[in-house]
């Protein structure tokens, strides 16, 4: 997840990225009624084999909507989150605070990093790389009082240079945007995930969350196609591809 709106308000820049709450607490209401346990990060891989159904509801970014619209509805249905914040971006107009997010550590959800500024890791030097990966974590750690061991790459963009800068920096595992189950045999730091968005439908969510086969032909294939190509051409390459045909800014992770 990304943006949580209430219903005064309108997606935006933030689309397709940005979920009505309604329609995020519908989502939240059915993962809570049918025997689904929202896990965090080390607890999928301290047990990674385990028989339960286990989600990891992540957001990234920081907004402050998750605050004010996020969090209530996980309280309501019990349910656990991990937010992924821009450090730097921490206080600043339409972000979290610092109080808020100790606000989330004392509501037992998880915060972690997702870097200092949001930069697109592969283009960094060693030196910026260092600065974006040990330097998001020390902060969080000083003002939150808690281990910081987990990454979620902006922008979804990584490599073997930025996943040895990781484990450098003392991170146990890191978040992609790549579609994808998390299974026993899953590389901590290559961690795929699903990204919401607004444009799909509740039984898209429904065969999500199942692992159903027509979600993975609808939306799973696609998504891995396009990943492939951004990959191949270059992601600059592939923004400007993107902004062309759609005619705005690509909104990832």
């Amino acid at each position: 997840y990304h943006k949580i709106l209430n219903e005064t308000q309108s997606a935006g820049a933030g689309a397709p990225y940005a979920l009505a709450r309604a329609e995020f607490a519908r989502q939240m209401g059915y993962l809570a009624e049918n025997g689904f346990v929202a896990a965090t990060l080390d607890e999928i891989l301290a047990e990674p084999g385990s028989p339960r159904k286990r989600v990891v509801i992540t957001f990234d970014d920081g907004y402050g909507d998750n605050f004010t619209e996020a969090l209530p509805v996980l309280l309501e249905f019990s349910l656990k989150a991990t937010f992924f914040v821009i450090v730097n971006r921490i206080g600043t107009p339409d972000f979290m605070t610092w109080k808020q997010l100790l606000a989330l550590r004392d509501a037992q959800m998880d915060v972690q990093s997702h870097t200092l500024n949001h930069r697109p890791l592969t283009r960094l030097s060693e030196a910026d790389l260092v600065t974006e990966l040990a330097g998001s974590r020390i902060l969080l750690r000083g003002r939150l009082g808690k281990e910081i061991e987990f990454i979620s790459f902006p922008h979804g963009v990584y490599n073997r240079r930025v996943v040895d800068a990781c484990k450098e920096a003392g991170y146990l595992g890191s978040c992609n945007s790549r579609f994808g189950y998390f299974d026993p045999h899953s590389d901590p730091f290559a961690i795929e995930r699903f990204m919401i968005k607004s444009t799909y439908d509740f039984n898209t969510f429904v065969q999500m969350v199942n692992g159903q086969w027509l979600f993975r032909m609808k939306v799973g294939i696609p998504s891995q196609f396009k990943q492939g190509v951004a990959r191949v051409i270059g992601f600059d390459t592939y923004q400007r591809i993107y902004r062309a045909v759609h005619r705005e800014t690509l909104t990832v992770s």
